[in-house]
C-alpha cells in the first residue's frame, strides 16, 4: 500500500503519541517503590531452625513463615477461636511487619500465641533480628539467603517418631488406643506439607494434644549442656529463724548455686525452712535430690520407674513391696540394662536441716518438683502447702532423628514409694491455700507456733 503524504503525518503523529506514552510508563514504574521478595534459613542456637519469606516493598518488610501453616494443623474454628483468646493475628507461624529505612527494621512479630516487638537489620545476603517484650530482650536470630532450599522428608521423619515412640514407650496401652491412632493419621498427613524443622515441631505439638502424654517432645538435637540457666535458686531471710529457698528451675546446672544456698541455710541454723517451688516446672532429678538428701539423715525411698516389661507382665503399679524386681539408680549419665525399672533412694545427710520445712507448689509445679514434694510428704519431712500440682513426671529417653532434630520419649512411669502414681493426678499439698496465698499461710501457721 502506498503512503500519502496525510497518511505520512498520521502515522508519524501516532508513534510520536506511542513514544510519549512509553516514557510515561517508565517513569511511573521508577516512581513505584521497588519490591523484592527473598528466602532466608534461620538457624536458632537453642531451638529449631526455619525457613522465613520476606517481602520488601518500598519502606515497608514483611517476613513470615509458610503461608496459612497453622490452618493445617488446626481447624478454621479453632483459629478463630484461638484468636479471639490470644494474641494470634495472622495464619503463619511466624509474621512480622515493620518499618525499613537505611537497611534496619522495627515493626511487630507475631509468633504462635505470643506478641512482641521486632528490631533488626537486612544486609546482602542476610538478616538479623532481636524480639523484644516491655523492652526486654527475648531472643535474637540470625538468617542467610537461600539459593536452592530442599526440604526435609517430614513424612520418613514422622514414621520414624511413631517407630521410636512404639517401640519405647513405658506403657503399651498408650499405643493400642484409638488417641494413639487419630495421632498417627494426623500426623503423617499433615507432614506431608511441612516445610521446616520448627513447623515439624508445631505440628508434632498439634496432633499430641489429644494423647494427654507428657514428657513428649521434639527437641533440637544438642545434648550438651548451657550455663545461661544457672542462678534461678535465690535465698531470702524472713527474720532469723525463718528463710525462704526460691527454686525456679531443676535444670542440672542448678546443683553449682543450689550448694552454697544449702550450706548458708546449715550456717544459720534457722527453725524454719519455706522451699517455693511454685510455677517451676522441674527438669533433672539431680537438684531435687541435693535438696531431699538436705531434709533428712536417714537413707528413704523415693519412688520406682516402672517400663514397659513391668506393666506386661504384672499389669498394675508397683510399691513398695516390689522392690526386690527393681534397680537402684544413683548416675543417671550411666546407661544400665534394667529388667523392670528402676527406683531413687535419698542416701541422707549427717548435717541435715532439723528444723520445720514447708514446701510450697502450685498448678504449675511439675516433673522432679513432684517427686521431691510426693516423697518430702510420705515420709514427713515436710508439709506441702498450695495448690494440686500439674501431674507431669515421667522419665524421659533421648533419640536422634537426625542431625538437627531429636525425640524425647516417657519410657518410664513414675510411682512413688507407697505407690501413688503423680502423672496425670499431681500432688494433692498437706494444706490447701488460694493460688498465690502460700507463702502468707506458711507465715501465719509459723507464727502461731512460736
Amino acid at each position: 500500500m502506498k503512503l500519502t503524504k496525510n497518511r505520512l503525518s498520521q502515522v508519524l503523529r501516532n508513534l510520536s503519541t506511542m513514544k510519549l506514552s512509553l516514557i510515561l510508563m517508565i517513569l511511573l514504574v521508577n516512581a513505584l517503590p521497588s519490591y523484592s521478595q527473598t528466602q532466608y534459613f534461620i538457624k536458632d542456637k537453642e531451638g529449631l531452625n526455619f525457613v522465613i519469606n520476606v517481602d520488601i516493598n518500598g519502606n515497608i518488610i514483611n517476613g513470615y513463615t509458610r503461608e496459612k501453616a497453622l490452618l493445617d494443623y488446626i481447624s478454621k474454628v479453632q483459629y478463630t477461636v484461638v484468636k479471639a483468646l490470644t494474641k494470634i493475628k495472622y495464619p503463619e507461624i511466624i509474621r512480622f511487619n515493620a518499618k525499613l529505612e537505611n537497611g534496619k527494621f522495627e515493626g511487630d512479630y507475631y509468633a504462635l500465641y505470643n506478641y512482641h516487638k521486632v528490631i533488626g537489620d537486612i544486609k546482602g545476603d542476610s538478616i538479623c533480628y532481636s524480639i523484644f517484650d516491655n523492652n526486654k530482650l527475648m531472643k535474637s536470630y540470625k538468617g542467610v539467603k537461600i539459593t536452592n532450599y530442599i526440604k526435609k522428608d517430614y513424612v520418613k521423619l514422622a514414621n520414624d517418631v511413631i517407630k521410636l515412640t512404639e517401640d519405647s514407650i513405658y506403657d503399651t496401652k498408650i499405643i493400642q488406643s484409638k488417641e494413639w491412632n487419630k495421632f498417627k493419621q494426623k500426623f503423617v498427613h499433615d507432614a506431608t506439607k511441612t516445610y521446616d524443622d520448627f513447623e515439624f515441631q508445631i505440628g508434632f505439638m498439634a496432633s499430641i494434644r489429644g494423647l494427654g502424654l507428657s514428657h513428649y517432645y521434639i527437641v533440637k538435637n544438642d545434648t550438651t549442656t548451657t550455663t545461661d540457666r544457672i542462678g534461678n535458686s535465690s535465698l531470702k531471710e524472713i527474720d532469723k529463724n525463718t528463710a525462704v529457698l526460691k527454686i525456679n528451675s531443676f535444670a542440672s546446672e542448678e546443683t553449682k548455686v543450689l550448694k552454697p544456698l544449702l550450706d548458708s541455710i546449715r550456717q544459720k541454723s534457722y527453725k524454719n525452712l519455706i522451699i517455693d517451688l511454685r510455677d517451676n516446672p522441674g527438669g533433672t532429678i539431680e537438684p531435687a535430690f541435693l535438696v531431699g538428701n538436705f531434709l533428712t539423715d536417714k537413707e528413704i525411698i523415693n519412688g520406682f520407674f516402672p517400663k514397659r516389661t513391668w506393666y506386661e507382665e504384672f499389669n498394675r503399679l508397683p510399691d513398695k513391696n516390689d522392690i526386690k524386681y527393681f534397680d537402684l539408680i544413683k548416675d543417671f549419665h550411666k546407661d544400665y540394662k534394667l529388667k523392670y525399672g528402676f527406683y531413687i533412694s535419698s542416701e541422707g545427710t549427717k548435717n541435715c536441716f532439723k528444723g520445720q520445712t514447708y514446701i510450697l507448689v502450685n498448678n504449675k509445679t511439675g516433673s522432679a518438683c513432684e517427686a521431691l514434694a510426693i516423697s518430702a510428704k510420705e515420709h514427713h519431712l515436710a508439709k506441702v502447702v498450695g495448690e494440686k500440682t500439674i501431674g507431669r513426671l515421667l522419665y524421659m529417653s533421648f533419640a536422634k532423628l537426625d542431625k538437627d532434630i531429636a525425640l524425647i520419649i516417657p519410657s518410664y512411669d513414675f510411682v512413688s514409694y507407697n505407690g501413688y502414681r503423680v502423672e496425670k493426678h499431681g500432688v494433692e499439698p498437706d494444706i490447701k491455700t488460694k493460688r498465690g496465698k502460700e507463702l502468707e499461710k506458711v507465715l501465719e501457721i509459723i507464727k502461731k507456733n512460736e
